[in-house]
């Protein structure tokens, strides 16, 4: 006699415990069980390897940020060459913007952009004094034309926060 194609004669005395297909059918059960477990543990270990490189990558990051400045506002520049207001370094940055001189002046107390170049130190080398900021707004940051990067004589000056 055959009921929605299983085969009366087909099962077997002893229940199904003795039918090989539902034997398959248990041992496929358990494969896909164990392999659930090893990739949940898996899972579980890249997991923590994630969290652990997004932790040093924070750290980096800090480090690399360096501490927040402040803008201090436009000043004047000697108007003789060789002798910038700052004492330190002086780099042309391609793209220039104020977070990228920020960065190459991260070891220094000042940095200031004048006419798109970046200076950097710890001190002042020329007398200076404050000019109205607009006086700094003459060359817009090639790297972001919403930023004023000072003009000729006149430096743009951030100070690093304590």
């Amino acid at each position: 006699m055959t009921v929605n194609q299983i085969l009366f004669s087909d099962i077997q005395p002893g229940g199904s415990k003795n039918n090989p297909s539902l034997r398959r059918c248990q041992a496929d059960k358990d494969e896909c069980f164990l392999r659930e477990q090893e990739l949940t543990a898996q899972l579980k270990q890249q997991e923590q390897e994630y969290l652990k490189r997004v932790e040093e990558l924070s750290a980096q990051l800090l480090v690399y940020k360096g501490k927040p400045s402040t803008h201090k506002g436009c000043y004047t520049d000697p108007t003789h060459p060789g002798k910038e207001l700052l004492r330190g370094k002086r780099e042309l940055i391609a793209e220039i913007t104020i977070e990228k001189c920020d960065q190459v002046c991260r070891d220094f107390t000042y940095y200031g952009i004048q006419h798109g170049t970046c200076f950097c130190g710890n001190s002042f080398q020329a007398v200076t004094s404050p000019v109205p900021d607009k006086e700094c707004s003459n060359f817009l940051c090639s790297g972001n034309k919403s930023q004023n990067c000072g003009a000729n004589y006149k430096t743009s000056l951030y100070m690093r926060d304590s």
